[in-house]
């Protein structure tokens, strides 16, 4: 049962806010009578559990919820949240305040749940609903004293009052903005603050739901307009993530009660909705039947007729203005729907369209109606078995929800989404009411970002496959490079040692030094091939994975080192490594060049400290070499593991450039990280990660 038709109410129990002090009082007296059989025994009892307290909010808007002239919260939610409480042996607290101040409270968690919320997708990111809703609700614009306004149109240049902070502040200003209206938006703290405004002056009209609005606008001598919109759904609503087990009582109890006519729901609604029809006493029938039996004038009793026609026609006639103006405020209602309102039955095709179809599709509803087979012709045939799928789950109790696309009059087509509001068997038929939304330019929106990921993706490939290509052809060229020094290297080596070992006696000193600086250099360009040549084979050696001990690379290392020191004092702190997998060749390299730098930038420290060490992460083992050497600047630290960078001279400290470069490409190659920290001659630590891998 939606909404709308919850509004046929059945006379019934009255639900009182006090049968909970009934309930309070019970408890009080049920505790201090087992307070005083306790200590008259002198036997211990197990404490009875304190009932879960509610806090509820309230605010003025009745009849929905409101403070009655004795003080009481009452109103359609109240009464419902009390009955429901007492089913579920809640003590209900009520915090009084504006609508703006209680959703507040709602959100801080200072109330567990706010009556009377109408659901938007703002207010999703905030707040927990309930599925089924307590009732449905639309709005109305009420008129000053003198003020007429029977269309939208008339409202520019007006001043509307309006709750702040409400839906239906968002939903008209949103419409006249549609409309490209000048209307003047008044703020009150309440619908009766509203109403009041406007019957002072202080607005031309007002705007409230019809459950407020038509309880009161008699009173405020205001004038209902035709103007309606913003059917929405009113919920209780808890903070988001808090009290779910609230709105889980809260729906069973209303899809129980919604099942039953005589439910405890309809009496409530109609306690509050309802007017007392108005009935011809008993007694008037009886008399009328003794002046019947004792006046047998036929003029007399021709009359008594005529007024008892007369009076049942003006009430016909007075029932089919209600119906005339019900089903006019319904019509304006769908009709003025963004969406199509549809009814489509499963052997008859589609019994109704509503106008909007015509923007949409370019088919009138009359022309839908003619043949009414025609809307499931026109969809898209790659769509055709899932809509029927769809359908098919639908009978089945599934709700439906379902995007397809379907060819409007001129040939072109659009996405549409499908959402089913309900499904009833009639006989061997199924009748399906829903509505249908044009989604056409969110999904051409969707196309579109798809299209571009997928260049922006291609290019990505592009890019990196010529990157790629560089450094191939980077690599080979230094190969090459390095091969072909190698061989005038060579000849210089040997003229200088010939020279040195054949004439040095005859040369002078100044000729001697500038033999031992050829051979210096020599020695260095030698190096400096030998370490390109060790980068250019990283980077093309096959990786040999394997289970590496790193506790003995990293004691191969020191060992090698050891004989260099020329008799320095290092103090080495080596950590307990754990085993990694990869290539032993090549984390040896890393250690190498890692201890060997260490090492070198230690000099003049005494003593030197150097450690080597781990720390875990979740997905890697990070080793680190630490030193208390000249450090660096860490605005430098980008340029450490670029080849030939180099922060420190050649005539400070050797070295060719290379070493760090040749770590960050094994580490790279082993799937992990390398980053150093530093300060100047305060030391430096430099770190590496690998990957946890099991070995196969």
């Amino acid at each position: 049962m939606n909404g709308l038709s919850s509004l046929a109410f059945a006379d019934g129990w009255n639900g009182s806010p006090g049968s909970r002090v009934g309930r309070c009082s019970w408890r009080a007296c049920a505790s201090i009578v087992a307070l005083t059989l306790c200590l008259a025994l002198g036997s211990a009892t197990t404490a009875v559990a304190a009932p879960r307290v509610v806090r509820v909010g309230v605010y003025e808007n009745e009849p929905k919820v409101f403070t009655d002239k004795d003080g009481r919260s009452s109103g359609i939610f109240i009464d419902l949240i009390e009955k429901i409480a007492a089913d579920e042996g809640w003590d209900i607290e009520y915090v009084h305040g504006d609508w703006a101040d209680d959703l507040a409270a709602l959100e801080e968690g200072r109330i567990d749940l706010m009556p009377d919320v109408a659901y938007t997708e703002e207010r999703d990111q905030l707040f927990d609903f309930h599925k089924t809703p307590v009732v449905e609700s639309w709005s109305y614009v009420y008129a000053a004293s003198g003020q007429r306004i029977d269309r939208i149109s008339q409202l520019n240049g007006k001043r509307v009052a309006v709750l702040t902070g409400s839906i239906q502040e968002t939903t008209f200003r949103e419409m006249v903005e549609g409309f490209g209206l000048d209307v003047t938006i008044v703020g009150a703290d309440s619908l009766k603050a509203a109403f009041e405004l406007t019957a002072n002056g202080g607005a031309d009209a007002a705007i409230a739901n019809y459950l407020f609005g038509d309880y009161f606008y008699t009173q405020y001598g205001l004038t209902k307009t035709p103007i309606v919109f913003n059917a929405v759904p009113l919920y209780f609503a808890t903070a988001q993530g808090r009290n779910p087990e609230l709105l889980a009582a809260i729906d069973a109890h209303l899809n129980t009660w919604m099942q039953e006519p005589n439910s405890v729901y309809f009496t409530i609604l109609s306690s509050y909705t309802a007017k007392d029809q108005a009935r011809i006493p008993v007694y008037v029938f009886w008399t009328l039947g003794v002046i019947g039996g004792l006046l047998a004038i036929s003029a007399v009793l021709l009359l008594v007729l005529r007024r008892l026609v007369n009076r049942r026609t003006q009430h016909l006639r007075q029932a089919l203005v209600d119906l005339q103006e019900s089903e006019g405020k319904y019509r304006r209602l769908v009709e003025g729907s963004p969406d199509i309102i549809y009814s489509v039955s499963r052997k008859r095709g589609g019994l109704y369209h509503s106008q909007r179809v015509e923007a949409v599709l370019g088919y009138t509803p009359e022309y839908l109606a003619e043949f009414p087979y025609f809307w499931v012709e026109c969809i898209h045939p790659d769509d055709r078995s899932a809509v029927d799928a769809a359908l098919e789950a639908a009978q089945n109790g599934e709700p439906l929800d379902i995007e397809y696309r379907i060819k409007d009059s001129r040939g072109e087509w659009h996405w549409l989404r499908d959402r089913a509001i309900g499904t009833v068997s009639v006989g061997d038929d199924f009748i399906t009411e829903g509505v249908v939304t044009d989604i056409t330019a969110r999904k051409q929106a969707e196309e579109k970002v798809l299209l571009l990921n997928a260049e922006l993706e291609q290019r990505v490939e592009e890019r990196t496959g010529q990157l790629q290509s560089a450094n191939k052809e980077l690599e080979a060229f230094s190969y090459s490079v390095s091969h072909d020094l190698r061989a005038p290297l060579r000849h210089i080596n040997g003229f200088v040692d010939l020279l040195m070992s054949r004439s040095r006696g005859e040369l002078s000193d100044k000729s001697r030094h500038y033999l031992d600086s050829i051979a210096q250099a020599a020695g260095q360009m030698g190096a400096l091939i030998d370490d390109l040549l060790a980068f250019s084979r990283t980077s093309r050696a096959e990786l040999r994975m394997g289970a590496v001990d790193m506790n003995v690379a990293v004691r191969d290392v020191i060992a090698s080192l050891r004989d260099d020191l020329d008799g320095r004092e290092v103090e080495w702190d080596v950590s307990s490594l754990p085993d990694v997998v990869g290539d032993s060749a090549m984390l040896r390299q890393v250690w190498g060049n890692l201890l060997e730098n260490a090492v070198k930038y230690t000099r003049g420290k005494e003593p030197a400290r150097i450690g080597v060490g781990i720390s875990e992460e979740a997905d890697d083992v990070v080793f680190f070499v630490r030193d208390n050497g000249v450090g660096f600047d860490m605005q430098y630290a980008s340029k450490l593991f670029g080849v030939f960078q180099r922060l420190h001279t050649s005539a400070e400290f050797e070295g060719t450039g290379v070493g760090l470069a040749n770590v960050r490409r094994i580490v790279d190659r082993h799937g992990g990280r390398t980053w150093a920290e530093a300060e100047p001659d305060r030391g430096a630590t430099f770190f590496f990660s690998i990957p946890k891998r099991k070995v196969i």
